[in-house]
């Protein structure tokens, strides 16, 4: 397994590739789960991503940006967690529209700024329609990276997010709604407030929060909560609720024992660093697999 996994303040791990599986380990602390809810200050954005093409490493994205008549820029996230340089994967956005109050907007991106797109709202709109696709890459090193296999996805959410220019990403509270594949199945440190089938819907967060939220998801999927529950102690724990689900291309079953294995291997000061963790919840340890010759 590789190991140049960067890693955010909060506990994040970027995903990566890796010879054998992905596997998503979330913590939750019981006492601060309220902090993991902070919303922003500013109005709410609705976002809606459709991954029923993850399989063809397609990810639709449908926002709803709340935006009053005149100018508005719309700025797609490029410089993320853990990364030193603006390394936002810009190229793989396709096909971005953008519709207000009925009418088909025309948008010019930046001179300078290549995040940065520019539109003028008409009069008596309340909010910006904004539709694209991501498409990732097939493979590549580094923040190359593919987000998704014909078996596995993890949705770092800041691939398929627009925001208005203006104010700190803290500030804005986005509302997502998540479509999967035909039996797959997934694990986020995202609250969860309704899922009916393939479609699921999480309580509002605020940007931060969602952005260092990812979602793993795949066809053969496992919740190994119980086993690492056993192999960490409870008295260890504390009031600290352990969640721990791991996706594989195929056998989960027989990639969960080596996956266990090897997080149970983790020693005690490295287990109490994790314990100790001041974020209310975090997902580490995230890499994806892809076939290379």
């Amino acid at each position: 397994m590789r190991r140049n996994q960067p890693q955010n303040s909060n506990g994040i791990v970027r995903p990566v590739i890796t010879s054998a599986f992905g596997l998503g380990l979330l913590m939750v602390n019981g006492n601060l789960v309220g902090a993991a809810l902070a919303l922003g200050q500013g109005p709410q954005v609705n976002l809606d991503v459709d991954a029923t093409d993850a399989q063809r490493k397609i990810l639709h994205a449908h926002l709803r940006i709340p935006a009053q008549s005149g100018k508005l820029t719309l700025l797609y996230p490029k410089w993320l967690p853990g990364n030193h340089r603006p390394t936002g994967p810009i190229a793989n956005l396709l096909g971005l529209h953008m519709i207000a109050a009925g009418k088909t907007l025309t948008w010019l991106r930046d001179d300078v700024n290549m995040y940065a797109f520019h539109c003028e709202v008409p009069a008596g709109a309340n909010s910006v329609e904004a539709t694209f696709d991501y498409v990732t890459p097939s493979r590549g090193p580094g923040r190359f990276d593919p987000a998704a296999t014909d078996q596995l996805l993890i949705l770092n959410w800041n691939l398929v997010v627009l925001y208005p220019q203006g104010k700190p990403a803290a500030d804005y509270t986005y509302k997502t709604t998540l479509h999967l594949p035909v039996g797959w199945k997934f694990g986020t440190a995202l609250p969860i407030t309704r899922q009916s089938g393939q479609t699921v819907e999480f309580a509002p967060v605020s940007l931060v929060t969602l952005i260092d939220s990812p979602v793993l998801a795949g066809s053969h999927f496992r919740d190994v909560s119980r086993r690492i529950a056993m192999a960490w102690s409870a008295a260890h724990a504390g009031n600290q609720r352990f969640e721990a689900q791991l996706a594989a291309l195929n056998g989960a079953g027989r990639v969960a024992a080596k996956a266990t294995a090897r997080l149970r291997r983790i020693d005690g000061p490295a287990r109490s660093l994790l314990h100790s963790a001041p974020s209310p919840a975090c997902m580490a340890w995230c890499p994806i697999e892809t076939s290379r010759p």
